[in-house]
């Protein structure tokens, strides 16, 4: 009896222990708010006045730290340093963001932009392994759910993260992994924007490596399966230009960075 009164006391003394509280509670939830102020602060970034829009996202993310545009605003206001070449402050505001909000339903576009930062032509500090690594992480962390069903918010990502991860390959001169992932893009998503320039690039591998045949098909494969577009005259060209002989003069170099993020 005595027992059963002490272990009574004890959990009595343990409910009501603030540490206890403070353990179990639920976490607060995001602060409502603020709207006002971003949609004019992504209002002023979507019309250009870049330097306004910084402003106004830090004024948000001072007035409401946990606001339920919190992670949108850390995302733009990275996406507005990138767009003033300072990769750095970007790489930093994005890394807060990816960290803060590993699942939300802008978490792919903000690991884009931060392996996209990494990867830009114009960083003067462009690390493209680095870059490879961060686009590889969306098609890990996005491309399923625990139930194993494929995420809506990271699934249109995925072959866009993979046809930078190739194209950093392709810079890089590995050339024959880059040539696996570009396959990749174009079998598993052919619906996708970026299937048609994946098959251009994968042509563009195989010349590379001196694979004319295998650099043919996927010209011609291109053409086939995507016949109107940008590709078409670039896969024609290089069709012409094979058809020229070994000598007709090098392979054009080209960056085919088709990013269409604002």
């Amino acid at each position: 009896m005595i027992r059963r009164i002490l272990i009574s006391v004890a959990m009595l003394i343990m409910l009501s222990s603030p540490s206890y509280a403070a353990m179990t509670s639920p976490m607060p939830p995001k602060k409502a708010g603020g709207d006002a102020r971003f949609k004019n602060a992504l209002n002023l970034y979507m019309s250009g006045s870049f330097s306004a829009a910084e402003a106004a996202f830090r004024e948000y993310l001072k007035a409401f730290p946990d606001g339920l545009r919190a992670n949108d605003s850390l995302y733009w206001l990275g996406k507005c340093q990138e767009l003033k070449g300072r990769y750095d402050e970007a790489g930093i505001i994005l890394r807060r963001a990816a960290g803060n909000f590993p699942t939300d339903g802008i978490a792919a576009s903000i690991q884009f932009e931060l392996a996209y930062c990494l990867y830009c032509p114009g960083n003067p500090k462009r690390d493209l392994g680095a870059a490879f690594r961060e686009f590889m992480k969306i098609p890990s962390i996005f491309a399923a759910d625990g139930g194993g069903q494929t995420v809506g918010a990271g699934r249109a990502a995925i072959p866009q993260a993979l046809y930078y991860a190739a194209k950093c390959l392709m810079d890089m001169k590995e050339y024959a992994q880059a040539d696996g992932i570009f396959t990749r893009v174009s079998r598993e998503f052919p619906r996708s924007p970026y299937a048609a320039p994946a098959l251009y690039c994968l042509g563009m591998a195989n010349l590379a490596q001196g694979d004319t045949s295998g650099a043919l098909a996927a010209f011609k494969e291109m053409l086939a399966g995507y016949p109107a577009g940008l590709y078409s005259d670039k896969a024609e060209a290089q069709i012409q230009l094979i058809g020229r002989g070994p000598n007709s003069g090098p392979v054009a170099n080209d960056s085919l960075d088709i990013k269409t993020a604002p």
